[in-house]
C-alpha cells in the first residue's frame, strides 16, 4: 500500500493506522505534493514518536502532520529569497 516499511520488531496495527491517518490528511490538504516522498517523512516521524513511547494512532499521525507542516513552511519561505 505504501512505499515505507516499519521494522519487523515494530509490527503493530497502530503504526499502520497512524500512517493511514497521516497520509490521508497530507494528501487531502495537498501538502503531500510539497515532498518527493511524503511517505518516508511520515513513517520516520511516526517511528520516532513510537520509539519515545507514544502509542495512540491519532497522536502518532499528528507528529507526522506537524513535521510536514513545519518542513512545508520552511521550504516555501526559502523560494522568495532565491527569486
Amino acid at each position: 500500500m505504501y512505499e515505507y516499511d516499519f521494522p519487523i520488531t515494530e509490527r503493530d496495527p497502530a503504526l499502520d493506522r497512524a500512517m493511514d491517518i497521516a497520509m490521508g490528511s497530507l494528501r487531502q490538504s495537498g501538502m503531500a505534493n510539497h515532498f518527493v516522498n511524503p511517505e518516508a517523512l511520515a513513517s520516520s516521524e511516526i517511528l520516532k514518536a513510537w520509539n519515545k513511547g507514544m502509542r495512540h494512532p491519532v497522536a502518532l499521525a499528528n507528529e507526522a502532520i506537524v513535521a510536514a507542516e513545519r518542513l512545508s513552511c520552511t521550504v516555501a519561505s526559502v523560494f522568495p529569497q532565491l527569486i
